[in-house]
């Protein structure tokens, strides 16, 4: 066999296993999506994962659910920044708990507090704001 044929081989694997990966990150993207669901536009996993009867078009998850892609892309978004603000509260308080000590300390240390203390508040309106987003949208429905 020569080295050829191989990597010709190894390159149609390489295809192959690109083309799982992919599949395999829809499908996690598609689940998360239906679990965290925050506005209940999603079909339940059950009905995504269902098996489909029909031709291949009908069996589509945009022909099934209208919409559908649309809500996946809202639902991680909304997980995404959720999460980023998150992260971002937990930093805030860290940096005002460092620096409400050291308030008194001058000028410098005056100003450190005030803006850690300003990033704070609007991070947590922030969290707050797309904590009450779901709610909303509930009651606008």
């Amino acid at each position: 066999m020569s080295d050829g044929t191989r990597s010709r081989g190894t390159g149609c694997w390489g295809c192959l296993t690109v083309l799982l990966a992919f599949t395999v990150v829809v499908g996690v993207v598609i689940s998360i999506a239906a679990l965290i669901d925050p506005f209940d536009r999603m079909p339940s996993l059950d009905e995504v994962w269902a098996d489909c009867q029909g031709t291949d078009a009908k069996c589509d998850l945009a022909h099934r659910f209208p919409g559908f892609w649309g809500y996946v892309a809202v639902n991680l978004a909304y997980a995404v920044i959720g999460a980023v603000l998150l992260v971002w509260l937990v930093l805030a308080v860290r940096e005002l708990r460092r620096a409400r000590p050291a308030r008194f300390g001058g000028a410098a240390d005056l100003d450190r507090y005030v803006r850690a203390r300003g990033v704070l508040i609007l991070v947590a309106l922030g969290v707050a704001i797309v904590a009450v987003l779901p709610i909303v949208a509930a009651a606008l429905r």
